[in-house]
């Protein structure tokens, strides 16, 4: 899988139009669009889009870092101390899982 295949399939999995990521990464739709073609970005774009899809620089260029995620195993704490390990997980189910605590902390801070 090549650099802007791994753009892609992040943007992908995370909902995101190409629209909304440009604008998240302040830079014009063509401009994004290209990145998912052929045209790499620069390394500080690079640094960018990995955090904005919590990941990492090495993963977007090679693959690497535990997939999607970085430092070794990924794990969830679930109340009463229970550890739930998720590096078996493709990376579309780890940004589902993700996306999810994401919702319930979402929902949890609008009832404040």
């Amino acid at each position: 899988m090549k650099v802007q295949d791994r753009i892609r399939e992040l943007r992908i999995v995370s909902h995101k139009t190409q629209v909304e990521v440009a604008k998240l990464l302040d830079v014009p739709r063509p401009t994004y669009a290209k990145w998912e073609k052929n045209i790499h970005p620069d390394y500080s774009m690079l640094q960018k889009i990995a955090n904005l899809y919590q990941t990492s620089v090495d993963y977007l260029l090679n693959g690497t870092s535990d997939e999607l995620f970085t430092g070794g195993k990924i794990v969830i704490y679930v109340e009463g101390n229970q550890i739930v390990d998720i590096s078996q997980l493709t990376p579309a189910e780890k940004r589902t899982v993700l996306d999810f605590i994401n919702f319930v902390n979402t929902q949890h801070n609008n009832k404040k």
